[in-house]
């Protein structure tokens, strides 16, 4: 009981540092292509749209991206933002019609004028910011989970992680059981930093930068290549059809087997990883606390006799 129980351990913390290695990617593409500002930007054309019934799309389009470039709140090289609060914004979409120094197409400055005269902004954002921006949060975590099943399957697939094969190293494997499990506490505690941050939305900034995101990939990777566990198969495996012709009938079905298997581990991989870090990370932690108890089921202490 006690060995199928480190088994399952060591698997979770196996999954877990490869799930966090997935994130670090989907970390690093979110922060590549600024998918906080385009979902924000969006967000803000469905607002003033919303807002302003008669204003047109592109033009509401043109009015958010002018906003989230506006020199007060833009990064580095007019990257646009990728947060704005409520009254930042009702200041923002004000200083595009007063301050002629900020980039806008005449026409849509015009519109964007002719709107602010016919309604008040702070009282219609005051109705409509928090739904629209709910949404636009709902859009962006969905593109999010998307983006790290793309990744769980092109890096599982791509490098054959077969979850059978990581499964069957540990359950045959009491070394490998134990150098995990030495590893645990330590592992669990950088996790945890890992993983403590807020929920993804797509009004908040980023908060990690890329050239960290990068930093913690090559540690939970070095730790990965620390293990005395076969992750990548060294040669990839592939699929010789002439060598395969000149094998007998039964070893041609073991092969067929074997790639069956194979094929399957790693589609279990692709699952796994879509499961997300913080799932691997609970799992890990109630199968260790659950190890003593076990542990002391299967070796009680003697009980003390009686004093005659």
């Amino acid at each position: 009981m006690l060995r199928h129980l480190d088994t399952v351990l060591g698997f979770s913390l196996v999954m877990l540092l490869l799930s966090l290695l997935v994130t670090t990617l989907v970390q690093a593409v979110i922060v590549l292509l600024n998918l906080r500002g385009w979902h924000l930007a969006r967000g803000l054309a469905r607002l003033f749209v919303q807002v302003w019934p008669d204003l047109d799309r592109a033009t509401a389009g043109k009015i958010a991206r002018a906003v989230l470039k506006h020199p007060a709140v833009a990064h580095t090289f007019n990257r646009a933002t990728s947060a704005v609060g409520k009254e930042e914004l009702v200041q923002l979409v004000e200083d595009l019609v007063a301050n002629p120094v900020v980039r806008l197409e005449p026409t849509v400055r015009e519109a964007l004028r002719d709107c602010l005269g016919r309604s008040s902004l702070p009282e219609s954002l005051e109705r409509w910011f928090d739904v629209v921006m709910l949404r636009t949060t709902e859009r962006f975590v969905a593109s999010t989970r998307a983006i790290t099943v793309l990744v769980a399957l092109v890096g599982a697939l791509g490098l054959h992680i077969d979850a059978l094969s990581i499964y069957s190293q540990l359950a045959t494997s009491e070394e490998l059981r134990v150098e995990l499990l030495q590893k645990l506490e330590n592992w669990q505690a950088q996790t945890n930093q890992l993983l403590v941050q807020p929920q993804p939305s797509s009004q908040q900034p980023a908060q990690t930068s890329l050239e960290e995101i990068l930093d913690q990939y090559d540690q939970i990777r070095n730790e990965l290549a620390q293990l005395r566990l076969q992750l990548v198969p060294s040669p990839l495996p592939g699929f010789n059809y002439l060598e395969w012709l000149r094998m007998d009938p039964a070893t041609q079905g073991e092969a067929i087997a074997e790639g069956q298997r194979h094929l399957l581990g790693t589609l279990m991989t692709v699952v796994f990883l879509s499961l997300g870090a913080p799932f691997w990370y609970n799992v890990l932690h109630q199968v260790a606390t659950l190890r003593p108890i076990v542990a002391q089921r299967r070796d009680p202490k003697p009980s003390l006799g009686r004093r005659s």
